[in-house]
């Protein structure tokens, strides 16, 4: 007697196994998705820079990642605000009561990122909107807007192909940073 009713799943494009270094990257799907493959024992680094929804600002963590450069005190993204200090490319779970600990914490995630990125063979990217938010002050997209007034960013709606425009730099980047890159598939 069969107590189970068989199910043939079909094999995709991209197949993914323990052997994989996966770095999951975007919105909150990404994250939901990372936090299984780590249940199941997978080596990812996921969301170095938080939960990001726009494809521009994904884009702006990817690169950081790849160039590795720290976040100083004098970098434009880090700002005081309600008596914490963020920073506009991170999640606010990365927020602190100083500009010291904030440094800690982002410098400290993104160098563990950057590192896991040169051994890293596949990249899971994972878009929320098309809806960016520019900050009037420098042009900076954010990657969060921290409950800042509205009054200071500016709403758009990305392109297509400004998005795929970028989208293309950035996979030739990663291409020549690791050649593991060159047999994945787009």
């Amino acid at each position: 007697m069969l107590l189970t009713t068989p199910v043939k799943l079909p094999t995709g494009e991209i197949t993914l196994s323990h052997s994989n270094k996966i770095l999951l990257a975007g919105s909150c799907f990404a994250t939901n998705i990372g936090n299984r493959l780590l249940e199941r024992k997978f080596s990812i680094e996921c969301n170095p820079f938080g939960v990001q929804y726009n494809p521009m600002s994904i884009l702006a963590v990817l690169r950081r990642v790849a160039n590795g450069t720290p976040f100083d005190d004098h970098s434009p993204e880090l700002f005081e605000h309600d008596c914490k200090w963020h920073s506009i490319m991170h999640h606010s779970d990365f927020s602190r009561d100083s500009k010291e600990a904030l440094l800690n914490s982002i410098n400290s995630r993104l160098l563990a990122a950057h590192n896991a990125v040169q051994e890293c063979d596949t990249v899971i990217i994972t878009f929320g909107t098309a809806y960016v938010y520019t900050r009037r002050s420098d042009g900076v997209i954010a990657g969060n807007c921290h409950k800042l007034p509205a009054r200071e960013f500016e709403r758009r709606r990305l392109g297509i192909a400004e998005i795929a425009d970028e989208y293309n730099k950035i996979i030739e980047e990663y291409k020549a940073q690791n050649p593991a890159y060159d047999s994945c598939s787009q």
